[in-house]
């Protein structure tokens, strides 16, 4: 939603309305556009709309592919939507973009509606116990303003000692001053890959472990060069307590859990 209304508002530099809504909707039979597919059943809509600038047909069309950016550089690394997109996807929902040049745009999103009590959902989110492995050092890599706060306000809260940077040639400087147990990295960055940053890094820190993780929801964007054993790797959006149990099992060396379904794993890979 922090992506949409940021997209919203460049999108009025003169000002304008961002509206939000949601409703309940039923769909009946299955649908298949935009290479997104939705089951018949309850869902929940969201749509939000804004009364900027619109695009045309053409821009439509590249919305949701990796590094599509109508901004200017520096401005924008055209991943947004496309993560956007993808936990969407993951949730078995779909995105659909309205827009007309001048006329502005809406987005609206159906997820899976559930009979489940948000209270019961919420106490099982909040169940975060602090990590066992907790004086671990840690160099959070990550160019997304929005997630990196929320990443190292989670390490911090799990007692990891944190060091950051958005721009991954800074970790280089950062790893020379100071010793780092763990590099959490974003595998796909517009300047410089997570995994050409981290064998950087390791010449500097032999014994240095990585997670990587990205917002996309399968393997198929990612360089065959990252699939081998001993690849750590957890998807966005996580909790607290996935990526506390994923450091855990790092440096414990114990057996990871499950991969998400979306992603396929074999061999050493671990795909959380």
């Amino acid at each position: 939603m922090t992506n949409l209304f940021i997209n919203a508002r460049d999108a009025m530099p003169a000002g304008g309305a961002i509206t939000i809504a949601t409703r309940n909707v039923r769909i009946d039979s299955p649908i298949v556009a935009d290479e997104q597919e939705v089951e018949p059943g309850p869902y929940v809509e969201l749509t939000i709309s804004d009364n900027g600038t619109g695009m045309d047909e053409e821009t439509r069309q590249h919305l949701f592919e990796p590094f599509f950016t109508t901004k200017s550089a520096g401005n924008g690394t055209g991943l947004g939507l496309s993560i956007v997109f993808g936990i969407v996807s993951q949730l078995h929902g779909d995105i659909r973009v309205s827009t007309q040049l001048g006329e502005g745009t809406t987005f609206a999103i159906r997820l899976p509606a559930t009979a489940e009590h948000p209270a019961e959902r919420r106490s099982t989110l909040e169940a975060s116990p602090r990590p066992s492995n907790s004086g671990v050092t840690v160099l959070l890599v990550e160019d997304d303003g929005g997630v990196w706060h929320l990443i190292r306000h989670m390490l911090l809260k799990g007692g990891y000692t944190v060091y950051e940077t958005s721009e991954p040639r800074e970790a280089a400087r950062i790893c020379e001053t100071v010793p780092i147990n763990l590099l959490l990295t974003d595998i796909i960055m517009p300047d410089l890959n997570g995994r050409d940053l981290a064998a950087s890094l390791s010449d500097i820190h032999k014994e240095l472990r990585v997670l990587y993780m990205s917002g996309y929801i399968d393997d198929s964007i990612l360089p065959s060069s990252f699939m081998e054993p001993g690849f750590h790797f957890i998807r966005k959006p996580f909790t607290s307590a996935r990526l506390y149990r994923q450091i855990e099992a790092i440096f414990n060396a114990r057996p990871q859990e499950p991969p998400d379904r979306a992603i396929g794993a074999s061999g050493g890979y671990s795909l959380v």
